[in-house]
């Protein structure tokens, strides 16, 4: 049996060497220079895209002798190296060229296959069609009346800020939940109703977001009277007609979540619907209400309907605090929202159901994951005959992560100046977390940030996943901790490690990128006056992050 190599810098020249299912790909290049007569030099491995790790070997990786690698070298000059014309194979050697290392940090978007055929691809979810599947539906309702021209608020709160029209704002907020819902990839669709004297279905449900944003930022309020109640059943009625004839993949209807979100000024002022209509038709059909509403009028009643049904009425004072709000993930996603049990409230009359408004909210926090709650304990130090005997470390997913525990253990422990400080739980090696120092000379070297970090099963083809738990002000990470980080995301390969991870992390704490950003607002920050960033960070720092090592772990449930 026969693997078949290209090497792409000698005009994509083919060799084939014997296959060997134990081979690692470090063995495996020094192989293939030893073969080819190539120089020393750093090169890697390829396949479908995505660079090798040096310490798998094929059989863990799924590699088979029908598939094709690919040889890469890290020097740009190297080009038009003879390689021996003759393609037959040789007894396979671990000798062979010690100076063969391994890079890292290539740009690939692709991953290969594992021993069950299956694969992951990071850029399927942003694919308006793709093969995803649907876990939620959201119909954003808007009010096109005319009083939507007036100013949203009284005075900008904010020196230098323009002040905004209602439909302005409206739309605003909404472009930052469809930008955020793009950047997040959240497996979602949304549709669109406006309302005035009329409601009326502007866009039905859909991924195409580009096209979409574009139809959301043509809207005019130009529009008499306020149908809210008949819009909000429209909207409703909407998706329950798609969920009934659905052209792309929904979830199983106990795990899909569908959500009116309405943003209005005013009070329903037909005969059209009530809002005890409205009720009903949303318990009937399990369509949660969240909603905005701008100035006084017509707030309680809206508040009253949210609740009612699970949701939550939102409020911002400035055009600031509502984008800020509506980068929140548990605004955008309603499975990350903290209890969340739609319609548990009974309701069986009008004046039960007004009585519920008044709660209003500035922010909403997401929920902690159950894996990262302060109960489940993990350690600084594990017991690794347990975990091996354990059978948690046998699956090839299980062997790689604690291979990097220990790795990441090894380089600590010879780093006295290392900023990492690692814990995992013996019963869950997915689920570790990671205290960090800040960078020296940057505003966070005060801190210690506590991180979350997850495994998936199809690791490493697909990349772990890393919060920050503790709070930081950064335009790059956001204010639930999720971080901004292209090897996270679509630069991920199988060669990266969670070493190579933090350092990366450490790295953007160092020097963010406000070009990139996730908070759009401290990236204004930023880019306008930097030192007003530093001084917000370290106040942040100072808020969130400025805990000793023994009251992290009292917090945390670390030891």
């Amino acid at each position: 049996m026969a693997l078949s190599i290209t090497i792409t810098f000698s005009n994509n020249k083919k060799i084939c060497v014997p296959y060997k299912s134990t081979i690692t790909i470090k063995e495996l290049i020094q192989s293939i220079c030893k073969r080819s007569n190539l120089p020393n030099d750093t090169y890697t491995l390829e396949i479908n895209g995505a660079e090798l790790y040096e310490d798998d070997n094929l059989e863990e990786l799924g590699i088979n002798d029908n598939m094709e690698l690919l040889l890469k070298s890290s020097n740009n000059l190297m080009s038009n190296i003879n390689i021996p014309e003759n393609n037959t194979t040789i007894a396979e050697t671990n000798s062979g060229n010690a100076g063969v290392s391994i890079t890292t940090f290539q740009n690939s978007t692709s991953n290969i296959n594992n021993n069950n055929n299956s694969s992951v691809n990071n850029n399927e979810i942003k694919n308006q069609n793709g093969n995803v599947t649907i876990n939620c539906i959201d119909m954003i309702v808007l009010d096109l009346s005319g009083s939507m021209r007036l100013s949203a608020f009284k005075g900008s709160k904010v020196p230098g800020e323009l002040e905004m029209t209602r439909i302005e704002f409206a739309q605003a907020i909404f472009q930052t939940f469809i930008d955020k819902m793009v950047s997040y990839e959240l497996s979602a669709a949304c549709g669109l109703v406006c309302f005035g004297s009329s409601a009326q279905l502007t866009f039905g449900i859909t991924r195409n977001f580009d096209s979409f944003s574009n139809e959301l930022g043509e809207i005019q309020a130009n529009m008499g009277n306020t149908h809210l109640w008949e819009a909000i059943i429209l909207a409703a009625k909407t998706i329950v007609d798609f969920r009934n004839n659905p052209n792309i993949k929904l979830a199983a209807p106990e795990k899909l979540l569908c959500r009116v979100f309405c943003l209005s000024d005013g009070e329903d002022n037909s005969n059209s619907s009530t809002m005890l209509d409205a009720y009903d038709y949303l318990k009937k059909n399990n369509v949660v209400l969240d909603c905005i509403p701008i100035g006084l009028e017509g707030r309680s009643r809206l508040s009253a309907l949210s609740t009612a049904t699970g949701g939550s009425c939102f409020i911002a004072d400035s055009s600031q605090e509502g984008v800020e709000l509506f980068e929140r993930e548990a605004l955008l996603s309603l499975a990350l929202r903290d209890n969340f049990k739609p319609f548990s409230i009974s309701v069986s009359n009008i004046t039960e159901l007004e009585s519920l408004g008044g709660d209003f909210k500035k922010t909403i926090e997401r929920k902690v994951d159950a894996k990262f709650s302060p109960s489940i304990i993990c350690k600084s130090t594990v017991d690794t005959a347990a975990i091996e005997s354990s059978g948690m470390s046998k699956s090839y997913s299980g062997k790689r992560v604690f291979k990097e525990y220990q790795e990441l253990k090894e380089e600590i422990k010879n780093d006295k100046n290392s900023p990492y400080t690692v814990f995992l739980s013996e019963n869950d090696l997915t689920a570790w977390k990671v205290i960090i120092r800040g960078p020296s000379n940057s505003p966070y070297e005060q801190g210690l940030f506590v991180l979350s970090v997850t495994f998936p099963d199809e690791y490493p083809f697909k990349p772990m996943t890393v919060r920050f738990i503790t709070k930081v002000y950064h335009c790059n990470i956001n204010n639930d901790g999720y971080i901004c980080l292209d090897v996270l995301k679509d630069c991920w390969t199988p060669s990266l490690t969670i070493s190579k991870i933090l350092l990366s992390i450490s790295s953007l704490l160092t020097t963010p990128n406000p070009d990139d950003p996730l908070d759009v607002v401290k990236a204004g920050v930023y880019r306008d006056n930097k030192e007003t960033f530093n001084t917000n960070a370290r106040e942040w720092v100072r808020n969130y992050a400025g805990f000793t090592i023994a009251d992290l772990k009292k917090i945390h449930g670390l030891e």
